[in-house]
Order: structure tokens, then C-alpha cells, then sequence
């Protein structure tokens, strides 16, 4: 008859439920980076859009009567040229934008990073 040694049977169970549990938290963690960072570039995109299309709206002249005030402000805009050193520099302004987003998302991700591995050293030291 085999003869179980029960306090090695015990530490295997803790030493496999903390692996569980660390697995688990690390999952949820990740399950979070990617939510904040989805969050943030939807959000950008979001933002990004609106103002794309309030720029467009406007520089078209398609507004009415009751923003003439929006379509002198966007005519002496266009007249001193700053629309189309605007629409010629699009480019430059979407990509320090991003930049800066993805500057956000490092930053933001190192410190969570940091506060999660500070709270999961008691189950990872022995």
C-alpha cells in the first residue's frame, strides 16, 4: 500500500495555486493594458474625427446664416493662407499627435506595470 506524504501534497497545492494565481493576474493585467490602450486610441480617433470634420464643414462654406461670424473668421483664415498651410501640414500635425498618444500609452503602461509587479510580489517571493 502507497504511503502519501501529505504536507509535500499540501506545499504542491500552494506552490501550484500561487502559479494560478500569478497566471491570473498577469492575464487581467494584460486584459487591462489592452482595454486602457484601445480606450485611448479610440478616443484619439474619436477626437480626431470630430475635428476633421468640423474643419472640412467650415472650409467648404457650407455653413448658413446664423454662423457668419464662424465663416468670416475661417475667410480671413483662408485669405492670409493659414488654411492651406494648415491642409499642406496635415501630415506633420497627425504624426506629433501620435507621438504624443504613444508617448501617453508608454508612459502610462510603465507605471501601471510597476504597480503591478509591486503588488504581486508576496505571491511570486517565498
Amino acid at each position: 500500500m502507497p504511503v502519501f506524504n501529505l504536507a509535500y501534497i499540501a506545499e504542491l497545492i500552494v506552490l501550484y495555486s500561487r502559479k494560478f494565481a500569478y497566471a491570473l493576474l498577469l492575464a487581467s493585467f494584460w486584459v487591462a493594458i489592452a482595454g486602457m490602450w484601445t480606450s485611448f486610441v479610440t478616443a484619439f480617433g474619436y477626437f480626431y474625427d470630430k475635428i476633421n470634420l468640423f474643419l472640412n464643414l467650415y472650409m467648404s462654406g457650407s455653413g448658413g446664416t446664423s454662423d457668419s461670424l464662424i465663416s468670416k473668421m475661417f475667410g480671413v483664415l483662408h485669405c492670409i493662407g493659414f488654411v492651406d498651410a494648415f491642409n499642406n501640414t496635415k501630415a506633420v500635425f497627425i504624426s506629433a499627435i501620435t507621438f504624443l498618444l504613444a508617448r501617453i500609452l508608454f508612459t502610462v503602461t510603465l507605471s501601471s506595470y510597476k504597480y503591478y509587479i509591486n503588488s504581486i510580489k508576496p505571491l511570486v517571493t517565498d
